[in-house]
Order: C-alpha cells, then structure tokens, then sequence
C-alpha cells in the first residue's frame, strides 16, 4: 500500500501542515507572541520550509511515478504482443517450410543410388533367410 493511499496518515500530516503553517504565519503577522517573534519565527520556518518542500516535492514525483508505471505496463505490454505476434510467424514459416519439404520429396526424383541401395538390401534380406 502506498503512503498517499492511508487515509489516517494523509489527514495527520494535512493536519500538522496546517497548523505550523498557521502558527508560522501568526508568527510573521504578530498575532502570536513568544519571548520575541524572532525566535518563533527562527523556530517555525525549517519546519514550515520541510513542509512545503516535502508536498512540492512530492506531488511531481508521484505524477512521475504514475507516468513511468503506466509506460512500463504500456512497453510490457507492446513486447508481450509483439512476441506472440512473432511466435504465430514462426508457426507460420515451420508449417510453411513442412509443406514446402512435402511437396519437394514428392516432386524430386528418388536418387540414382536408391535402386543400388535396396538391392544391396534385398540382397542382404536373402543372406539372412537362409
């Protein structure tokens, strides 16, 4: 499960955000007073600074994220058609070449030694009877 995907944990950090965001802009405004607004100021802009890098970050990697899965699911799947696309060629070419072969044997000539060959084997078959 993502982060972004808990609801809990998104209204606790909006939550937070909100209120040193608001305590940050009391602090510049004046309305709320500590020792000295220097030092609530000094206090509050890492954190508020932290925050707003943090969502700023945040958000346009997350959109990157989500474009970079997307185009891979898209690249899996491209490749995923292509190689059964080149698997049906291949049927295709050996199905192809099956009857290309059929049909040449049974085009072709037998071969000059066929006829020497089958009566050497005749020849042999007799030998052996007796």
């Amino acid at each position: 499960m993502k982060s972004g995907d808990d609801p809990l944990k998104t209204t606790v950090i909006v939550l937070l955000t909100v209120a040193f965001v608001t305590l940050y802009v009391l602090a510049i405004v004046g309305r709320y007073r500590w020792d000295s607004d220097k030092d609530a100021i000094g206090l509050l802009q890492p954190i508020v600074y932290v925050i707003i890098g943090f969502y700023f970050g945040r958000v346009p990697s997350e959109a990157s994220e989500k474009a970079a899965r997307e185009d891979a699911a898209s690249k899996a799947r491209e490749a995923r058609q292509a190689s059964e696309k080149l698997d049906d060629v291949r049927r295709t070419l050996a199905r192809a070449a099956m009857t290309v072969d059929a049909a040449a044997l049974a085009a072709a000539p037998p071969p000059v030694w066929a006829n020497d060959l089958r009566a050497a084997v005749d020849d042999s078959l007799k030998i052996i009877a007796r």
